[in-house]
């Protein structure tokens, strides 16, 4: 399930779990690696190593994927199909030698979340947490939108439209007000 495009490699959520596992991260020592890490981070932050914008900043970002991957309850395989693994490369922005190999290249590692659900049960499961408000003018229907969170909704309150038939316009602006093409396209 690789798919390899000219702007990275997608792979599904599970290689994050292979990678980590092959350099000795798993749901076992978890606890205790976060902890390494955190101690660490703050290290770094009490001490002037490096400037104030990038003191411990990657370490923390790597214990933050570490506690995505392990740090929930249930399966992390489990979970890890809900997510995608997106590796991509660009041209390196800075000549620092600790964040450029010798392809003067940077790789970023991306966890894409596939499922709100994921994120709703994780919410619904805070300790203390007594009621979730969720509105909108959008979320009609909202069994389907119940069934996207994963989410049982014990109250609903869904009104009919309040927008006549008369008062929506549906088109295409190609153009933005200064003549300029507009483009929604992710790569831009």
């Amino acid at each position: 399930n690789i798919i390899k495009e000219e702007d990275g490699v997608t792979m599904p959520g599970s290689y994050m779990i292979e990678m980590f596992e092959s350099v000795g991260f798993t749901s076992d020592n978890f606890a205790d690696s976060g902890q390494l890490i955190e101690t660490i981070t703050n290290s770094l932050t009490e001490h002037t190593i490096v400037d104030d914008n990038q003191r411990g900043s990657s370490l923390q970002q790597f214990g933050e994927v570490l506690r995505i991957v392990y740090g929930s309850s249930g399966d992390p395989l489990e979970r890890s199909l809900s997510y995608n693994v997106h590796v991509h490369a660009l041209k390196a922005k800075s000549s620092n030698q600790f964040n450029k190999n010798l392809t003067g290249m940077e790789r970023t590692l991306s966890y894409w979340c596939m499922s709100p659900g994921v994120v709703m049960r994780e919410i619904s499961a805070t300790e203390g947490l007594r009621s979730i408000l969720l509105t909108s003018g959008t979320l009609s229907p909202l069994d389907s939108f119940a069934q996207e969170l994963q989410t049982k909704f014990e109250v609903r309150l869904e009104n009919p439209h309040v927008v006549e038939a008369g008062q929506v316009w549906i088109g295409v602006n190609s153009h933005g007000p200064g003549g300029h093409l507009l483009n929604s396209s992710y790569k831009t």
